[in-house]
């Protein structure tokens, strides 16, 4: 894709060796570099799940390892929705981030509280139609609805802690985006190695909820430095909490779970609904 802009955009016409600048390669080097273990880290996070259901999820149920990661890689289908959503907006936001200057302090706070809104009413309708919109694969593969539930979560912070990111890139701290990503890798095969004995597969789909929001922690304190960004924390935890109720009627499958899952969800889109009309 690079290689096709750069032909088509004709941008060879800015290459010019005799004005190659050291310091300014240096520079650029020292941003950049740091993203790459970044980027690491965060396929370990994902990657590492599989490895970890495949060789302690082996037996489980009368289940081979392959069967559970089979499952476990259908459930990451619907958090892909959260996942898109959130590229797009940071594609889009990272413009607005550079260049605003005047007022940013507001303007990012402001724009985190409405993109949180955003995220937990999506989360909410992913988890309480997830079983079936299931009905959409084989039937061998419907039993992946346990899994979308937290994983749904877990994308969702992942959404707020690329947003944060954009703090570090506006102010080039890309050192800062390696350091909290790589506590988020490791912290994600401990817990994997802990949840999975007593909650099998679904340790693991804790285990990343907790990896990341441990990464957006970190980084919330940490970018406080560099912008004093308004999180809403109470907000942030009221719908947590809301979510956390929701996935515990999914999964645990009582009396009536729909109905108090779909009234449940109204409440969260409610909840939430005033900060959107803000936009």
């Amino acid at each position: 894709s690079a290689l096709f802009v750069f032909c088509v955009a004709g941008l060879s016409r800015y290459v010019k060796l005799r004005s190659f600048n050291l310091p300014l390669w240096k520079s650029m080097l020292a941003y950049a570099l740091p993203m790459i273990p970044a980027q690491i880290s965060f396929w370990v996070i994902n990657a590492s799940d599989l490895f970890f259901v495949r060789t302690m999820c082996d037996g489980f149920q009368g289940q081979a390892g392959e069967y559970w990661t089979g499952l476990l890689g259908v459930g990451y289908f619907l958090p892909t929705i959260l996942t898109v959503l959130g590229t797009i907006f940071y594609e889009a936001w990272q413009l607005s981030a550079v260049t605003e200057e005047k007022g940013r302090e507001r303007f990012f706070s402001r724009v985190f509280v409405i993109y949180q809104a955003l995220l937990f009413c999506c989360c909410a309708g992913i988890i309480l139609l997830c079983r079936p919109l299931m009905f959409m694969f084989k039937a061998s593969f419907f039993d992946a609805w346990q899994f979308v539930p937290m994983l749904t979560l877990a994308t969702l912070f992942n959404c707020l802690n690329q947003f944060l990111n954009s703090i570090y890139m506006v102010k080039m701290r890309s050192t800062l985006s390696l350091y909290t990503m790589m506590a988020g890798a490791i912290a994600n095969c401990i817990l994997n190695w802990l949840l999975i004995p007593p909650f099998g597969p679904l340790g693991v789909t804790l285990a990343s909820f907790l990896s990341y929001l441990l990464v957006f922690i970190l980084r919330a304190i940490s970018t406080q430095s560099i912008i004093r960004l308004h999180i809403a924390p109470l907000r942030l935890a009221l719908n947590t909490g809301m979510i956390f109720i929701e996935i515990a009627l999914m999964l645990a499958q009582k009396d009536h779970w729909a109905v108090w899952s779909t009234a449940l969800t109204v409440i969260i889109c409610l909840f939430n609904l005033p900060t959107l009309l803000q936009i």
